[in-house]
């Protein structure tokens, strides 16, 4: 889970780094400043409970799979929306969606965060 976060992280940051030239150094200089502010506030979430929500999503994950193959959508896009209230009042996604406050403007994807409710406006089997 933190791999896949750290790479998450930094494709923006390549896609960024295409176009450096138009960056001004002082602008380059703010960027790098909220990066290590996010670095350092992402050193505060709990790796434990990282470890256990990845452990979690992997045994979600097969479940649904299961269930989808078996022909129970209604019930795997139930437990998905069940599970996806569960990791949004998780203490280590609200710390890293806090580490990633201000950071809108250069990672898009990864802190504009959809609630459950905009997830199930989509069925979980048509997405694994």
């Amino acid at each position: 889970m933190k791999l896949r976060i750290i790479v998450l992280l930094f494709i923006p940051a390549a896609a960024l780094a295409q176009d450096l030239s138009s960056i001004s150094e002082s602008d380059m200089a703010a960027m790098m400043q909220k990066v290590q502010q996010m670095q350092s506030c992402m050193a505060t979430v709990d790796q434990d409970e990282l470890k256990l929500l990845e452990r979690r999503s992997q045994q979600i994950h097969a479940e649904m799979q299961s269930l989808c193959t078996g022909g129970q959508r209604d019930e795997a896009q139930k437990k998905a929306l069940s599970f996806s209230k569960e990791i949004a009042q998780s203490s280590a996604l609200k710390t890293i969606t806090k580490c990633g406050e201000g950071m809108g403007e250069m990672m898009p994807q990864i802190f504009q965060m959809k609630t459950p409710e905009e997830y199930s406006e989509q069925h979980v089997c048509d997405t694994l």
